[in-house]
């Protein structure tokens, strides 16, 4: 076996399309996997982490060729850990472990629950930014908003002690909450209705909008309804639909889904 060197150097776009040449027999190419990566090189949201690129023995390239793909459609210099003389066998021990996910990559950086967050911030930013309710995000993604969504961790903590009086799945709950908090001229009403009424059932009578918000919510839990993204989306809008009552001081006896269901297509305005 030829001698295995180590190098970490920048890596050119030109030089990241040379060294493709070399990609004689590798796994089949997933565009989506190249733009996500070309979007955090160009973004400068690229980081370090002296995972290499490697060559085996023959010079051929044997691992990185998405990175390599995400430099030249970038256009960006990167940093990268470089390896070459690798055995011809090496090729068919690289990515057999665990791929690291969002979650793990919030829990690495103290994040309690890592899953829960991981889910909820593509509801946040449909809600703050109008990212739509069905838009995917990398983990890259998830971490930076995190970042950016201050307070979200411990409010999803709260809800999650609290989880077993929830009148729905935690992450619609937890998204629509953290949105119309952000969005409130009173946080503290928004407190009450979201957690006081809401959650805890105090002071809940008959044209109560969390009442109806609560009732509604509960049936389509019984009835089973499934698991996705638009439900969620129905979810939180049913949410946010008893909360505009409530801020507005009117009274909510039954709620029912609009005829044709919720317009999770539609801009989502939440009160202020």
């Amino acid at each position: 076996m030829a001698r295995v060197t180590h190098k970490t150097m920048t890596v050119e776009p030109d030089q990241a399309e040379k060294w493709l040449e070399k990609n004689v027999a590798n796994r089949t190419l997933r565009p989506s996997r190249v733009r996500e990566y070309a979007q955090a090189m160009t973004e400068g949201k690229w980081l370090y982490t002296a995972d290499p690129i490697r060559f085996d023995e023959d010079g051929r390239l044997i691992d990185g060729q998405h990175r390599l793909m995400a430099v030249v459609k970038s256009g960006q210099p990167i940093e990268m850990h470089v390896v070459r003389g690798l055995a011809r066998e090496a090729q068919d021990k690289v990515d057999t472990g665990a791929i690291r996910t969002a979650a793990d990559a919030l829990k690495v950086r103290g994040f309690k629950h890592g899953a829960q967050l991981a889910s909820i911030v593509p509801i946040v930013n449909w809600l703050l930014k109008g990212g739509g309710f069905a838009a995917s995000y990398s983990r890259d993604d998830v971490v930076y908003w995190m970042g950016v969504h201050e307070g979200l961790d411990e409010l999803v903590e709260a809800a999650y002690k609290n989880r077993n009086l929830l009148p729905c799945q935690l992450a619609p709950y937890a998204a629509a909450y953290y949105a119309a908090r952000q969005n409130s001229t009173d946080p503290a009403a928004t407190d009450d209705y979201f957690v006081e009424q809401l959650v805890n059932t105090i002071g809940l009578t008959s044209g109560s909008p969390a009442l109806a918000t609560r009732k509604y919510l509960l049936g389509l839990r019984e009835d089973k309804r499934p698991n996705n993204k638009a439900a969620k989306a129905s979810t939180v809008l049913a949410l946010l639909e008893g909360y505009q009552h409530f801020r507005a001081g009117k009274t909510l006896y039954t709620m029912r889904a609009p005829r044709g269901g919720w317009p999770v297509n539609e801009k989502v305005v939440i009160p202020g």
